[in-house]
């Protein structure tokens, strides 16, 4: 059993040259500055698991993630279904955003204990994807 003894989220910040206020918008000399956030979620058998969203990064998801994140404290890691009822149940008034961060860090930390891909976790076989 890994059970989680630590979670911590961390903001960053990066800008991006020649884009205007809206970040669909090419704007020659434009810099738009946009903040993301990272979920880390340690076990107290030393693994460690990460996610990092891009589009689901607002604000607002980020304090579900921080608000949420005190109640891992003491879960089994292994046990993400369980742990993404409790926190859809426990957010079902919010649009449960956070939720989503978390669950991707459950699984980056399941995947390196048993040392395969996440896409192999959840079943995948394919080698190549026709395009």
């Amino acid at each position: 059993m890994s059970t989680i003894n630590r979670v911590r989220i961390q903001a960053y910040s990066y800008k991006l040259e020649d884009f205007g206020s809206n970040i669909m918008v090419f704007e020659k000399n434009g810099q738009i500055e946009l903040t993301k956030f990272i979920v880390i979620i340690d076990t107290d058998d030393g693994l460690s698991g990460a996610y990092a969203p891009h589009y689901g990064s607002t604000p607002y998801a980020m304090t579900q993630a921080l608000e949420m994140a005190p109640t891992l404290i003491g879960c089994d890691a292994e046990q993400r279904e369980k742990i993404f009822e409790h926190l859809k149940i426990g957010w079902r008034h919010f649009d449960r955003s956070g939720v989503a961060a978390i669950d991707g860090a459950l699984w980056d930390l399941a995947g390196k204990k048993y040392g395969i891909s996440v896409s192999r976790l959840l079943g995948g076989y394919r080698t190549r994807l026709p395009v």
